[in-house]
């Protein structure tokens, strides 16, 4: 009999021991779950925040961009001065977060349907031209860079250490800014869907 006993003890004990491993389990499960909440609705409320000013910003012609070369800089052009269709673009830095606009431009050239809609400028701010090769490499782009020091563009995206994304027409208004994240690809592929 008092092994009988010794076994049910044990085995309440046991029971126990795994119920409340068990409890710490799924505790641990939903803090992450609320942390991941809790990042989606940070990055929620800037898309809102960026979004939520004026549809249409009409932008000037800009001077002081260079293009890109893999030998370098070529002689100044004007951005913006000759679109003649919409125009997606990328405005990349070099300190925002390159995991971000990698995997932007990997996206992107999925999408062939947004590729045949829309040409594809990206206006690079970079201190380090090797950085930037790599980075270039990388990324994947196979789109036309040209070289833009941050600041240059009058939006108010030029202010944040991000890399971000927006379209403008022939007539110079910029709509559909977007801030890609990594963190959430979703939204890139919805972003880029969203402009078919």
């Amino acid at each position: 009999m008092k092994g009988m006993v010794k076994i049910v003890v044990l085995f309440a004990v046991f029971s126990a021991v795994a119920c409340k491993n068990k409890i710490d389990s799924q505790l641990e499960l939903s803090q992450k779950a609320v942390q991941k909440l809790e990042s989606e609705n940070e990055h929620l409320k800037e898309f809102i925040a960026v979004n939520s000013q004026k549809n249409f910003i009409f932008l000037p012609a800009l001077a002081e961009a260079y293009e890109v070369s893999d030998t370098g800089r070529k002689k100044p052009i004007q951005v913006f001065n000759n679109i003649t269709r919409k125009t997606l673009v990328v405005r990349y830095t070099a300190i925002g977060c390159n995991a971000c606009s990698d995997l932007f431009f990997k996206k992107l050239n999925q999408q062939k349907d947004v590729l045949n809609k829309y040409d594809v400028l990206v206006l690079a701010d970079y201190s380090d031209y090797v950085s930037f090769l790599k980075w270039y490499k990388i990324a994947e782009v196979n789109q036309k860079v040209l070289q833009l020091e941050k600041g240059s563009i009058p939006l108010p995206l030029e202010q944040v250490n991000s890399s971000y994304v927006f379209v403008i027409d022939r007539d110079k208004r910029v709509s559909s800014l977007f801030i890609p994240r990594s963190l959430f690809p979703e939204h890139i592929s919805l972003y880029l869907k969203s402009l078919v």
